[in-house]
């Protein structure tokens, strides 16, 4: 695999939560491409990179021994453990459920001893969110459930592994798994990234979502984000498994995907705001036939990326600038491209729609429109 333009090298458990109803050969497909199957351990900045699956109650090389075990069963005891952490040591939750309110996190590990917060058994413990503080660093959270709850991921090398990022369904307020804001070299790995389909809005709640936005990972940038430097840079999210998806609605109700990342083009074509964000990796068997990622900050990479879908789902590269798309699969998707300086390489999709004259912004006929690409590469 080539290098990619700014120099950098391109490209346990036997069952995921929510992988019922995914056909078994597609199943197979997705966990051999997430390494469930057969993983391989290649270094990454402090405890990322990829890593060899071990299987149920032996992921040693998803975290590393631990220095010292704190054992907790609520919010108030892992509050307190919170407060005595050291690096190196492993905060290990008993089943249940933790409190009402995000979990708000302010621990600092180091590159080889990070601080470990984990189920003990894998999404046994449900945690409302968290909420990384900016100054936080070298935390691993493990195996949480996430299911309708919403979380903040800031700082410096944290790390969500194992976890089930599911946010909840609000009919008309906007709804975000993990909003990536102040921060860099964060990971999301061997995560299941869920979205409520419209069948179970439906079936659950008796309606529909109104005009809303409804995201898996959102990185919502306006504003004076650029300038405070409330960003998210090098964020990498691989290994990851894509489920479920509203279908059947028009754009905006709600309007969703799996990730995005949005902010002023004027400040995020600037070198210096580049994201350089990467999803690689990545399996989806997904019922949404819209947007699966939208992105409108610059320097975007998916990498091996394979998502099956129903005709018309489709990676929008939006209104940012310099992305890649690199040896993925859409077998009944799209990319389509707006703005400039877009690689597609080695990647199959049913069609691939670059704009050579301004685009609706919705892709209907809304007065407002996206600039027209050029220097794309195929």
């Amino acid at each position: 695999m080539p290098a990619t333009r700014d120099g950098r090298p391109g490209p346990g458990s036997r069952t995921f939560p929510g992988s019922a109803g995914i056909g078994r050969r597609r199943l197979l497909q997705g966990l051999v491409l997430l390494g469930i199957e057969a993983g391989r351990s290649v270094p990454g900045p402090g405890w990322g990179g990829l890593l060899a699956a071990a299987g149920e109650g032996g992921f040693v090389a998803e975290y590393p021994a631990a220095a010292r075990i704190l054992e907790v069963s609520g919010r108030a005891e892992l509050e307190a453990a919170f407060a005595s952490a050291r690096p190196g040591d492993h905060i290990v939750l008993a089943a249940g459920s933790y409190g009402t309110t995000p979990v708000a996190i302010d621990l600092r590990g180091t590159p080889t001893t990070p601080v470990v917060i984990r189920s003990a058994r894998k999404l046994g413990a449900w945690w409302p969110g968290f909420d990384f503080t900016a100054e936080s660093a070298d935390v691993i959270l493990w195996g949480i459930d996430l299911k309708d709850a919403e979380s903040v991921l800031r700082g410096t090398r944290n790390i969500v592994r194992r976890c089930r990022i599911w946010p909840p369904f609000k009919p008309d307020a906007p709804s975000t798994g993990i909003a990536p804001r102040k921060g860099t070299d964060c990971r999301i790995d061997y995560c299941e990234i869920r979205l409520y389909t419209t069948a179970e809005v439906e079936r659950l709640f008796g309606r529909r979502w109104m005009r809303t936005v409804y995201s898996g990972v959102w990185g919502n940038y306006w504003k004076r984000a650029f300038p405070d430097r409330d960003i998210m840079k090098n964020l990498v999210i691989e290994r990851c498994l894509f489920t479920g998806g509203p279908h059947d609605v028009p754009y905006h109700k709600p309007n969703a995907q799996f990730v995005e990342a949005q902010g002023d083009y004027r400040k995020s074509a600037r070198r210096e705001n580049w994201l350089y964000w990467t999803i690689r990796l990545c399996y989806g068997d997904v019922t949404r036939d819209r947007t699966l990622f939208d992105f409108k900050c610059a320097r975007m990479i998916v990498d091996r990326v394979h998502i099956d879908s129903p005709p018309g789902a489709r990676i929008q590269l939006r209104d940012g600038t310099t992305h890649d798309v690199l040896g993925c699969r859409l077998p009944n998707g799209a990319v389509a491209t707006h703005r400039n300086d877009h690689r597609i390489w080695n990647t199959l999709a049913a069609k691939i729609h670059v704009m050579a004259g301004n685009a609706p912004w919705n892709h209907t006929d809304r007065p407002r429109f996206w600039a027209a690409s050029k220097n794309v590469h195929l």
